[in-house]
């Protein structure tokens, strides 16, 4: 086998087993012939038991939300039906609660006069007809601001119970906000288009929505509306009308030059007395504070001629942010859902093991690693990052991953409520209250890490700061080599002598893991755009390894799965025979990128670090507008959306 050198990555690792390198071979070609079984969420595109259900939920029986308030001594009629039907070959039994759990506005039974509970277990006909319940408000803990209250819809099935399927915001109140009167138009709006609620998360990247009258046959004329934030959830979103985002093409050669985001505080629209639907596009305000919990972006419709309130619609400004600067109720969203994703309550399969065993076997594709070009160190860890949010925010929509800026103090980061204290020990002091407390990877329960530094004051000593990163070069062969430095050194770093994050065969059993790989995304991003021109896919200084494996020159030195066109393992369900030659996959294979809830930011099946460089919505989706597409769904809080080049 060939000896194994690994570039200014995880040296002190590679001393520590210098004096036992026979044993540490035979470590290794154990770990590369490690066979693994995937049970991916009900996202995925394969398998029948992975079908994700999506569903519309309306209140007061309406697709308006209008009338979206509650009381209560009276009950509200409430309806759910799939919006893809025939797909299960069964009904879909769900749990209905209230989002709070510790702060609960809703009651829920299945009939108007029957007992009300604080949840509901029932059935949504996989034919596609509507389930009915009804709801009431709690007198005693009414809304104090409109859209505060929010019931979710869960997965009930075996093994899948904990999947969030919907969420729909409402306001319990005995004083309606919005007065009914007359002939009332009825006003919809679709926040990426269609009518389920689980895909209401946008970032600072423009996403399609679309709004129509729905009794339009009380209308001999169009109507005229703003579009705008309500007062008091500040203003997170802005508007773009469609068409406005068409990017800027140069005549000679009919290539995209600019790209282009919603900016608009408001946005005035006609909406067709046909009942046709009228397309705009929302964005994210990256000039403040994006949101905290779900549904605390709030965007209504207003008549021009009165400025009468046509109807309020809460979603979600998703932003990866800075763990160091998170709310306590972020942290413990995070921290809960990742606990989540280990063996617990009534889920038998330990999702989070799959992440550990990938990166155990996957060092050529991943890393600069095996005396190979590492290249798609960065595209490969974009796409294993978004796998686990994806698996993170099938359990909790809320959740984004946060980013361990390691240049900087994160004592708020290294607690015992958040990852955990340093300790005079082997393993971090972590409170009982914390949902990591019973971490277990194997039979070891705790997080092992004890950092080279006081993690209450201080960072990584000799660490690069971001400005150096960012002083590495303008070209992405020079960028990347931030791969030793400051990755590598945060990993050891934070570790200290004996700490899982120390090497590639235990790093992700500490959940710091993903937080470092988030920063380091981050700064890859932040490069991107200060550089504008790094973030096209098919431009040398934004990618170095153009072209794919099969057509490299002979003599080449880089690994297959880190070309630009090459699919990367493990999501291209592909394998090999696992003798970490430069064109060998490993033994694994595993499933494909599995569709994101609602079927909108979805990747391609199997990856490429093509379809990773550009991370914002910009590439072409012909479903929607020639030149805004899906995107891959995240951003970062300091990280704004700017033109291509």
């Amino acid at each position: 086998m060939k000896s194994i050198s690994i570039s200014g990555v995880y040296s002190q690792f590679i001393n520590l087993c210098c004096n036992g390198f026979s044993w540490f071979i035979l470590l290794f070609l154990f770990l590369l012939l490690v066979q693994c079984s995937e049970v991916p969420l009900p996202d995925s595109t394969a398998g029948v038991s992975r079908d994700m259900p999506v569903i519309e939920i309306q209140i007061n029986d309406t697709e308006t939300t209008a009338d979206d308030y509650v009381n209560a001594t009276t009950a509200a009629s409430c309806r759910m039906r799939l919006l893809n039907p025939n797909s299960f070959g069964s009904d879909i039994t769900v749990r209905l609660q209230n989002i709070d759990l510790l702060n609960e506005k809703i009651r829920f039974s299945l009939t108007s006069a029957g007992t009300y509970a604080n949840f509901l277990i029932t059935d949504i006909p996989e034919d596609g007809s509507w389930s009915n319940l009804y709801i009431l408000g709690i007198g005693s803990n009414m809304s104090s601001i409109d859209k505060d209250a929010v019931i979710e819809v869960k997965e009930n099935r075996v093994n899948l119970r904990n999947i969030v399927l919907a969420r729909k915001a409402l306001m319990t109140t005995t004083s309606p906000p919005i007065n009914i009167v007359g002939t009332f138009p009825e006003i919809e709006v679709q926040i990426n288009g269609n009518a389920t609620t689980i895909d209401d998360y946008i970032t600072w990247s423009p996403f399609f929505c679309r709004a129509r009258i729905v009794n339009h046959s009380a209308f001999s004329t169009d109507l005229n509306v703003r579009l705008q934030n309500a007062s008091f959830s500040g203003s997170k979103v802005l508007f773009a009308d469609e068409g406005s985002l068409d990017p800027t093409v140069n005549a000679m050669d009919n290539t995209v030059t600019d790209y282009h985001t919603a900016n608009n505080a408001t946005l005035n629209i006609s909406l067709a007395s046909d009942g046709s639907w009228k397309e705009f596009y929302v964005a994210g305000n990256s000039s403040v504070v994006a949101s905290a919990v779900d549904k605390d972006a709030v965007m209504e419709v207003r008549r021009i001629s009165d400025n009468a309130n046509l109807g309020r619609w809460g979603l979600m400004v998703r932003i990866r942010k800075n763990a160091q600067t998170m709310l306590s109720e972020e942290r413990y969203r995070f921290l809960n859902a990742i606990r989540e994703l280990q063996p617990r309550g009534g889920v038998t399969f330990d999702r989070y093991n799959d992440f550990i065993d990938q990166h155990i076997v996957g060092t050529n594709e991943a890393h600069t690693a095996g005396g190979y070009d590492g290249d798609a160190f960065l595209p490969w860890h974009r796409t294993y990052l978004l796998r686990l949010e994806r698996d993170l925010q099938a359990l909790d929509p809320s959740v984004a991953l946060p980013y361990w800026k390691f240049d900087a103090v994160a004592n708020n980061l290294f607690s015992p409520d958040f990852l955990g204290q340093r300790s005079a020990g082997s393993f971090v002091t972590l409170n009982s209250t914390n949902p990591l407390f019973t971490w277990t990877i194997g039979t070891s329960t705790g997080i092992r890490r004890r950092p080279s530094f006081n993690d209450q004051i201080g960072y990584p000593t000799g660490i690069r700061t971001e400005a150096d990163v960012f002083a590495l070069g303008s070209d992405f062969d020079s960028f990347r080599t931030m791969e030793g430095n400051p990755h590598g050194s945060a990993h050891t770093s934070a570790a200290g002598p004996n700490g899982w994050i120390r090497n590639f065969f235990s790093s992700p059993r500490d959940p710091l893991f993903f937080l470092l790989h988030c920063n380091v995304d981050r700064l890859w991003a932040k490069w991107q755009i200060r550089q504008r021109k790094t973030i096209h896919p098919n431009f040398i200084e934004g990618y170095s390894a153009q072209g794919d494996f099969a057509s490299a020159p002979p003599g080449h030195s880089v690994h297959i799965g880190h070309y630009l066109e090459d699919t990367m393992w493990p999501w291209n369900e592909s394998s090999g025979t696992g003798t970490n030659g430069i064109g060998d996959r490993p033994t694994t294979s595993y499933g494909p990128f599995p569709s994101t809830q609602g079927h909108i930011l979805a990747l391609p099946k199997h990856p490429r670090p093509f379809d990773m460089i550009d991370y914002r919505n910009t590439r072409t989706n012909p479903n929607v507008n020639p030149y805004v597409n899906n995107g891959l769904g995240f951003a970062y809080d300091d990280v704004v959306f700017q033109s291509a080049l």
